[in-house]
Formats: structure tokens, C-alpha cells, sequence
């Protein structure tokens, strides 16, 4: 595995210094207090000095221990969750259903190459727009304002969690069938909603 000083550092400094702290003591007692040579404050400490050396160090020892092995694990739980993070930014690329993610004021704030295809706006243009601004017909931005503004004083909606079909707008104006599936979720104080989207074929 990797060193990182920076990440890496801490624990190894405590416990350097707790195997270090024996000879440090008695060179600080033998310089300072006197009486004694240092190898003699080193080589024969009384019983209460050794007590106190050995708890202090092992204390550091311990922590040390604690300490690297606890940012290790956070750093390889950031690494797999970056990791995630890339499988599921490749699935969502790769889907065949367009991805449409907007916030509580229903902006865009992500958008896949489907939903590039089939409503028309790239992924630049969309987001930071508003659903009204883009996918959904006027006749329905009241009913969408309503329900948005229902699901957060109530957290529930008619909408949510299975699939419906309803009529979307391409950027040029034309209509298309849609079928659509909402999930709402919430993370690190944001509440956001997730939606898949797919064209319905026309019958003749």
C-alpha cells in the first residue's frame, strides 16, 4: 500500500515518539534535573519512572496504532466510493432510459446523453433550467408546482415510485409520450429527485 506522509503521518509520528519517549525522558531528566548520568537515567530508573515511561508510551503506541489504521480505512472507503461513484456515472452514460435529476426548485442538475437525444437540450444547455423551461408542456406546470410543493410539506406524491405515463416537451416545441418512474432522496441536507424516462413508441 501507498505511504501518504500526509494522511499517513500522524499515527506513524505517535508512535515513533512513544518508542522514542524512554530515551527522551531520561535525556530531558539527565539534562535538566541533573544527579544523574543519562545511560544511569536511561538504565536504572526507579520503579515509579518506569511505570510512568511505560504507560506514556504505549499510550502513544496505541494511538498511533488507532490512528493509522483508522485513516487507512477512510482513505480506502473514499476509494471505493469514488469507485462507485464511477461505475454508477458509467451506467447512468450508458443507459438506454434518459436521466433527469433536479432539486426541491425543480433546476436540472444532471442530465445524460438520452435525455440529450430525446428532448433535444445537451447536458450544458439543460442544466441549471427548470423542468418548466425545458421537458414539461404549460399545461402542466401548474400540476407539477402543486405536487412539488405538496410532497415537501407532506413527503408524499402521487407521482412517485412507479411508473406514469404523461405527455413531454422537445426542445423545438413538439410533444412525445413518455413513460416516466420518480424516485426522491435526500443526502447531506439536499433532497433531490431522480427520474427515468422513456419514449413510448406510437401505435398505428
Amino acid at each position: 500500500m501507498q505511504f501518504n506522509f500526509k494522511e499517513d503521518g500522524v499515527g506513524l509520528l505517535a508512535i515513533a515518539f512513544g518508542l522514542l519517549y524512554w530515551p527522551l525522558e531520561a535525556l530531558i531528566h539527565a539534562t535538566f534535573f541533573g544527579g544523574s548520568s543519562f545511560s544511569e537515567a536511561f538504565l536504572s530508573p526507579s520503579a515509579d519512572e518506569v511505570w510512568m515511561r511505560l504507560l506514556i508510551s504505549l499510550s502513544f503506541i496505541a494511538f498511533g496504532i488507532y490512528a493509522h489504521r483508522a485513516i487507512r480505512q477512510q482513505r480506502d472507503m473514499n476509494k471505493l466510493l469514488q469507485q462507485q461513484k464511477v461505475r454508477a456515472r458509467s451506467v447512468i452514460e450508458s443507459a438506454h432510459d434518459a436521466y433527469v435529476c433536479i432539486d426541491t426548485n425543480s433546476v436540472i442538475t444532471d442530465w445524460n446523453p438520452r435525455a440529450e437525444k430525446m428532448f433535444g437540450w445537451s447536458r450544458s444547455d439543460a442544466v441549471g433550467k427548470t423542468l418548466l423551461e425545458t421537458i414539461i408542456p404549460e399545461r402542466f406546470h401548474q400540476a407539477h408546482q402543486h405536487g412539488m410543493h405538496a410532497y415537501l410539506v407532506n413527503g408524499s406524491g402521487p407521482w412517485l415510485y412507479r411508473t406514469v405515463t404523461t405527455s413531454a416537451r422537445h426542445k423545438h416545441g413538439s410533444e412525445i409520450q413518455v413513460e416516466l418512474a420518480i424516485i426522491p432522496l435526500s443526502g447531506d441536507g439536499q433532497q433531490e429527485f431522480y427520474a427515468f424516462i422513456r419514449e413510448v413508441p406510437h401505435r398505428t
